[in-house]
């Protein structure tokens, strides 16, 4: 299952928790600089397409808080509206076939896979949009580990896997890295296939974010996701 990070962990784990069945092996990725919860923006307008998704909103902690967000929300809401009438909408007709679309609701394979922009050319990446300092992982990890405990309880198997990035992120922001890595090592309980540099690309590599892998290179790192799988279970 894949999500858009600015949900956070705290709804992605527990979503993800629903669909986890008895013999189950679940890889885990997250990207370092995910919060523990979304940003009310992003959870109110996800829920209006998935209401169970409301149970993971962080609660706000004043009534003026609360009536702020419901508002802001609402004159989006509206604005949106209006943008749909009086221009065109192309996700409306996007499509895996064209050559400009990537996120829409048909853009993946039946495996899960998004194939939306195997056609489009790469757009501009901004490789340095990423933390320098040291990144407390601490609330994400709770709900990783609440994750990797529930899962175990259904009879799966959970793995964690670090997530691709671009080299020039990573030497830029290679002590945010190493310090999400270093928590997890110590604190995460499951097993973690590899390191941080195992799942490091050359820019170009790379489509529309330091995060997300062109096609060709998306099949060499699941590759190589399965070799340290294998490697696991021979150490195992």
């Amino acid at each position: 299952m894949s999500f858009i990070a600015p949900l956070g962990t705290y709804f992605l784990t527990n979503d993800a928790l629903k669909e986890v069945r008895k013999g189950d092996i679940v890889f885990i990725s997250t990207e370092y600089d995910i919060e523990k919860y979304s940003t009310p923006q992003v959870i109110y307008e996800a829920v209006d397409y998935y209401p169970a998704g409301a149970i993971y909103i962080q609660k706000d902690t004043t009534l003026i808080d609360f009536i702020g967000h419901q508002m802001k929300h609402k004159l989006s809401n509206v604005k949106k509206l209006f943008w749909n009438i009086f221009s065109k909408n192309e996700a409306v007709n996007a499509s895996v076939s064209d050559k400009t679309s990537v996120y829409f609701r048909n853009a993946f394979s039946k495996k899960g896979d998004i194939v939306s922009h195997v056609n489009n050319m790469p757009k501009s990446i901004d490789f340095f949009l990423f933390p320098r300092a040291p990144i407390d992982y601490a609330e994400q990890l709770k709900d990783l580990n609440y994750f990797v405990e529930e899962a175990q309880k259904k009879g799966a198997k959970v793995y964690f896997v670090f997530t691709p990035l671009a080299e020039s992120t990573y030497n830029y922001g290679k002590i945010a890295v190493e310090s999400v890595e270093t928590q997890l090592k110590k604190q995460l309980k499951c097993e973690i296939l590899g390191c941080a540099k195992d799942f490091i690309r050359k820019d170009t590599s790379f489509f529309d974010s330091f995060y997300h892998l062109k096609p060709a290179t998306r099949d060499i790192n699941t590759q190589r996701i399965i070799e340290l799988y294998k490697k696991k279970q021979k150490t195992n």
